[in-house]
């Protein structure tokens, strides 16, 4: 109704008794029209004169239309720079590869922490000499596999990781499951820890997959503490056939862990760019969430996808520098990713043409210590929160983000046009 009162739908007359005589024809297929997707959607696909239309899959393929033509997707700017940061590590194997190596292969799954920490764990373990085995991007398949094992009702992020594990327990003879308890924060008075399903998970995989404790490398890790810490945690986490020597394992935990620092410098130098060169004028999604949600194209239902095809302009969180925001009315933030949404959630609300998005997903403890802090932060403007889980769908994700639109496009319509009534409030709040 929108893009027809822009007058960019064009106005069809319909003729009653061609509408009558008209033939439909169905007919069932599965999707391939992108190679690189895996989810093989069954597509009912409707034939009638001269119009088609398709229902069934899973990524909107069929549903979307932009609004001005299709925007960069932003999402795969920092999947392709995780990608690279991945690859350069070295020592990176295939499948097929996987099963001809003279030295143990070390699997890595890429979920949850891995989504944001694996370019640490990869170099790693490539400095050390061992060959590595990364899980595939998450697919409908490695879900069920993780759904199907889980002994515990979670968060859809936690069911995964019991699909990636699983995936590589067949695959590899040593498993990376670190007990991650923290992470490294701005200020040194702050608490930085992660979720607690997040730092247990390897106990979970464990216990659901009965995993001998012989194939896991499960260092309990405080990556806000001083990496020099590091050695001794990880040098007691190798079984001693594995152990490599301490000054050989503390040259390798450094230069991972650099190469890390880089590659988080690297997104906020690409942010940085690629915001200088957005106009004032045009409003911005900036979406915030946790690593395993915002960077998992399965998690979040190709989001970043779905928004660039809508023309939405939308940036992921870690484009955005948000470090130098005063947390000082958050004095006990106990969450680390926490702190960094609530730090987003400022940025948003001091830049004009900035609009928040959060996405979050169904059970996620963490998330509803703060959601109300982020809806009080952005409550001068419009905000969205999406949660998803292993149920959700397109369809449902689309109708939210496009009244969304509608909302942010008239508001942001009104603020540039500098026509208001004076007596016209230019802000949820002032409109009560």
């Amino acid at each position: 109704m929108e893009l027809f009162k822009k007058q960019r739908v064009e106005y069809r007359r319909r003729d009653l008794d061609q509408l009558a005589s008209m033939k439909v024809n169905f007919t069932e297929s599965v999707c391939h029209a992108d190679k690189k997707c895996h989810n093989e959607c069954k597509l009912k696909v409707y034939n009638f004169g001269e119009r088609k239309s398709v229902w069934g899959g899973d990524c909107g393929r069929y549903e979307t239309r932009a609004e001005g033509g299709r925007e960069t997707d932003y999402f795969q700017v920092r999947q392709a720079l995780f990608e690279k940061a991945l690859m350069e590590a070295g020592n990176l194997l295939t499948e097929a590869e996987a099963g001809r190596q003279p030295k143990p292969v070390i699997g890595i799954p890429l979920a949850l922490h891995s989504l944001e920490w694996g370019v640490f764990w990869a170099h790693l373990f490539s400095e050390l000499g061992f060959p590595v085995l990364l899980s595939p991007k998450t697919t409908n398949k490695l879900a069920f596999l993780g759904v199907e094992n889980v002994v515990s009702e979670v968060c859809f992020p936690v069911k995964v990781f019991h699909g990636h594990v699983r995936y590589l327990m067949d695959r590899a003879e040593y498993l990376f499951l670190p007990n991650v308890v923290n992470a490294p924060v701005p200020q040194p008075d702050e608490i930085g820890y992660l979720c607690p399903l997040v730092q247990s998970s390897q106990y979970m995989c464990r216990s659901a997959l009965n995993i001998p404790d012989r194939r896991i490398i499960r260092p309990t890790l405080h990556l806000k503490e001083d990496p020099a810490n590091l050695v001794y945690v990880f040098e007691k986490a190798f079984a001693p056939g594995l152990r490599p020597r301490r000054s050989e394992l503390q040259r390798a935990i450094f230069k991972a862990l650099a190469r890390q620092m880089e590659f988080s410098r690297q997104l906020i130098e690409t942010g940085n760019e690629i915001i200088a060169h957005i106009d004032p004028a045009q409003p911005v999604w900036i979406v915030t969430g946790r690593p395993y949600n915002l960077y998992d194209d399965r998690l979040n239902l190709q989001f970043g996808k779905q928004l660039a095809k809508l023309g939405i302009k939308a940036l992921p969180m870690d484009l955005v520098s948000s470090d130098s925001e005063d947390m000082s009315d958050f004095k006990r933030m106990f969450w680390g990713l926490g702190a960094r949404i609530i730090r987003t959630a400022k940025r948003i609300l001091r830049t004009p043409n900035w609009y928040g998005v959060h996405l979050t997903n169904f059970s996620c403890g963490a998330d509803s210590f703060i959601e109300h802090f982020y809806r009080h932060l952005l409550r001068e403007k419009p905000s969205l929160i999406l949660e998803l889980d292993e149920h959700s769908a397109v369809a449902g994700l689309l109708t939210r983000v496009e009244a969304y639109r509608n909302v942010v496009n008239n508001l942001q319509e009104k603020r540039m046009s500098r026509k208001l009534d004076p007596d016209e409030p230019d802000s949820l709040e002032a409109a009560g």
